[in-house]
């Protein structure tokens, strides 16, 4: 295009030229006629540079994110395979340390600096146990108190009530900043505790009565054990009761139990267990992350029970039933019971 330009600006010289000398049998330029070319050449060269010179900028920036992105995976990947070690001397996997502080490259949690290997570009490199937000969130960067939920179970219809996983997932994001932090390139990973083999649940007594007389509960505690002895969290269980020659009821989730509250003059129906409690409070019977807990209740619903019009057959005679708890993790699965436990009309 611009060849053509300068073609066309050629021709109209020198058409002008002949015509200006044609009497006096003379053809040649002018000091303007060459000026003009020149200013020609000049936009000409002009443009062409300017093209050139943001070709190399735009490929040196591309270079840059290319390296930020191969720096960031690596410490990703450089985390994940330190997360992933087997500590000997401890019995658990790295990913199991509170701190996730390593000596080597540096400690990962919390360092802010140089590149282990190339130092014109920072690290910034921010860990959370729990709560990992899957990706980066352009609109809301500074919230990372989002948790990370399991798959529903069929009894979360209130986020409330949702299980998360605050110890078996791990959240890293790796932020490589150059041009003296002008600009910046940002990943984000979450990072799975490895299974571990399950070898034991024990089942521990929060409160009990003995007899259960109707509508008492005993509160129970599950904790799943490894093959070292240490604790497996975020492990759920499905609570059970075994009948002998007594029976109730075991609340391990937070329902919670839809009857109307204690004084609906008071306060309406709101939809709470006034023997359980609302899982509003930490102290409600119902409030129990991840089913690790349950609820032994001495009652029955019958088939009839409404919310709004329940109505409850209790033990008789009275008897005696057992609670069990049942796990699993790393492809086992182990049950552990608690009892007997008396119950009384």
């Amino acid at each position: 295009m611009m060849s053509d330009l300068f073609l066309n600006v050629r021709q109209c010289i020198s058409k002008y030229s002949k015509n200006r000398y044609a009497s006096s049998g003379k053809e040649g330029f002018t000091f303007l006629e060459v000026l003009i070319s020149l200013t020609v050449l000049l936009v000409v060269c002009l443009v062409l540079f300017g093209m050139f010179h943001a070709s190399l900028r735009y490929s040196a920036d591309i270079k840059d994110e290319s390296i930020a992105a191969v720096i960031a995976e690596r410490n990703i990947e450089e985390i994940r395979a330190w997360a992933y070690t087997f500590d000997d001397g401890q019995k658990m996997y790295n990913f199991n340390d509170e701190n996730w502080t390593p000596s080597s490259p540096y400690p990962f949690s919390g360092y802010a600096g140089a590149d282990s290997i190339n130092s014109d570009f920072n690290v910034d490199i921010k860990i959370r146990k729990g709560g990992p937000y899957y990706y980066h969130d352009p609109q809301n960067p500074a919230n990372d108190e989002c948790h990370l939920f399991y798959p529903s179970t069929g009894t979360e219809k209130d986020q409330m009530f949702k299980r998360t996983m605050d110890n078996s997932m791990a959240r890293v994001q790796v932020t490589v900043s150059w041009n003296n932090n002008q600009k910046n390139f940002t990943t984000v990973a979450c990072i799975a505790e490895p299974t571990r083999e399950l070898d034991i649940i024990n089942i521990s007594t929060i409160s009990s009565v003995d007899p259960v007389l109707s509508d008492n509960t005993n509160k129970y505690e599950a904790q799943a054990k490894d093959i070292y002895n240490n604790d497996i969290n975020d492990v759920q269980y499905k609570w059970y009761v075994e009948p002998i020659d007594g029976n109730g009821e075991v609340v391990y989730y937070p329902e919670p139990d839809p009857r109307p509250s204690p004084t609906p003059s008071i306060n309406p129906v709101t939809g709470h267990d006034p023997l359980l409690g609302s899982g509003s409070s930490a102290g409600d019977a119902i409030n129990f992350p991840m089913g690790k807990r349950s609820v032994f209740v001495h009652r029955i619903k019958k088939f009839d029970w409404t919310p709004m019009n329940p109505k409850y057959t209790y033990i008789d005679p009275s008897g005696t039933c057992k609670v069990t708890a049942r796990g699993q993790s790393g492809g086992v699965v182990k049950s552990q019971q608690e009892g007997p436990i008396n119950v009384a009309k």
